[in-house]
């Protein structure tokens, strides 16, 4: 506590109470603070224009909002690469206690993270998300996006049960009309239902009902597959979504995950997972992925794989529902001509990968000397394409896959790095000869 007073939400008032909670005290309770009602935004398909953000501050316990001291914060730079923030107002509207503000456009394929402040007069602050932004902040996807599986789970799609180390012996992923289990303690083991709206059928580890504890999964785990996607011409980010339901008993390490695969199911790595008790209710889910770590190809598949490692007292089942895997739809250019972005940005190279040349885009705030280079996979530069003046806006440079003496690099992943304004900014390259 930084004044000695708990109740007029100091800055370190949640971690105060977590840490009450974790000993079983009671939060101190708030008597003068900030309060900001949001609902976050979703991701913005827009092309153009900016991306605007209403919220509803108010005083509480006495004061008033200070209106110059109410913003909101946003970057495009990942939050574990010490990204800059910058920030832009909020503003009453004369709507009671509404007030917005706008975040720039930050070109297409972009991930935004944001995050709001507001301040009373008195000296109270708050952001929304709480914590924010050390521990937590808000985000979304920019940019038009395609959607690559719209699937319901009522008809063949082409997804695949069955992989490599499976071992389950029972509770094997099948696409059905389930029938409900219930524990008489832990309520539904199994949904009686799928999650969507005018059909029946949901991908379930064994739909065939029975007492709570039959046919769950046991002894290893099942694997369901997606079709292969084509992803070769697109860069940026994508989207898995879904609903899915989690039963465990008596939880150990049992688990449904999800994971990606850019070379036709060679290597996985995961994007999320659901465990322990407490889900056993239809939830949504939605993980992002970013080209930046796993290059968009043309060999792409998802996977789900529900798991009992084999402990005799645990019951372990999953279903999935309403799938939906969307991909940036990011023209030539990606930007909108004419922009200015807010901060130097290198927007994902296009094609990536790519065997001939790809061409590299970048913005600047304020015209400036920019630096791009390439670098291998040892940190050593390779080729500098760019060190000059350039106006402030967005432009594009290509690499051909040569060093600085034009002789062709081998296959790999190469970095490039572009400096400008102070900044530092990287995407990485995949070259396939």
């Amino acid at each position: 506590d930084d004044d000695g007073d708990l109740g007029n939400g100091t800055p370190d008032w949640h971690e105060i109470c977590e840490a009450f909670e974790a000993h079983a005290l009671p939060c101190p309770a708030l008597a003068e603070y900030v309060e900001i009602d949001f609902e976050p935004i979703g991701d913005q398909e827009n092309e153009a224009g900016s991306y605007f953000i209403r919220a509803s501050i108010r005083a509480v316990g006495g004061g008033a909002i200070d209106p110059e001291a109410c913003f909101v914060y946003y970057t495009s730079d990942p939050p574990d690469q010490g990204p800059v923030w910058h920030r832009a107002p909020l503003a009453p509207t004369g709507n009671g206690d509404e007030c917005a503000g706008e975040i720039p456009n930050q070109g297409c394929g972009r991930m935004v993270y944001y995050y709001l402040y507001a301040a009373k007069d008195t000296g109270e602050w708050a952001t929304s998300p709480i914590e924010a932004p050390h521990k937590y902040r808000h985000r979304f996807l920019a940019g038009p996006v395609e959607t690559a599986l719209e699937d319901d789970c009522e008809a063949d799609r082409g997804w695949t049960v069955g992989a490599p180390g499976d071992g389950a012996t029972a509770g094997i992923w099948e696409r059905v009309d389930p029938i409900g289990k219930v524990h008489s303690a832990y309520g539904p083991t199994q949904p009686e239902d799928d999650r969507g709206e005018g059909g029946t059928r949901c991908w379930v580890t064994d739909g065939r009902g029975g007492d709570w504890y039959h046919y769950d999964v046991d002894n290893g785990r099942t694997t369901l597959v997606s079709p292969l996607f084509d992803w070769s011409a697109y860069s940026g980010w994508a989207t898995v979504g879904f609903w899915a339901f989690f039963f465990d008993y008596t939880p150990t390490d049992d688990a449904l995950r999800w994971s990606v695969s850019n070379d036709d199911g060679a290597a996985w790595i995961d994007l999320g997972e659901v465990r322990g008790m407490g889900n056993n209710a239809w939830s949504y889910r939605k993980s992002y992925l970013s080209s930046d770590d796993v290059a968009f190809t043309d060999r792409m598949r998802f996977r789900f794989q529900m798991e009992d490692i084999g402990v005799a007292t645990t019951c372990a089942e999953a279903a999935l529902d309403d799938i939906q895997i969307r991909v940036t739809r990011c023209v030539a250019g990606g930007a909108i001509e004419g922009a200015t972005p807010a901060a130097f940005v290198i927007e994902p190279n296009r094609p990536n990968p790519f065997r001939a040349t790809t061409e590299i885009r970048f913005g600047l705030p304020r015209a400036g000397r920019i630096e791009i280079a390439i670098y291998d996979a040892g940190g050593r530069r390779v080729r500098t394409l760019l060190d000059e003046e350039r106006a402030a806006g967005f432009h594009t440079t290509v690499w051909d896959g040569r060093d600085q003496e034009g002789r062709r690099v081998s296959s790999g992943v190469y970095s490039c790095e572009g400096r400008a304004g102070g900044r530092r900014v990287g995407r990485k390259a995949l070259l396939l000869r």
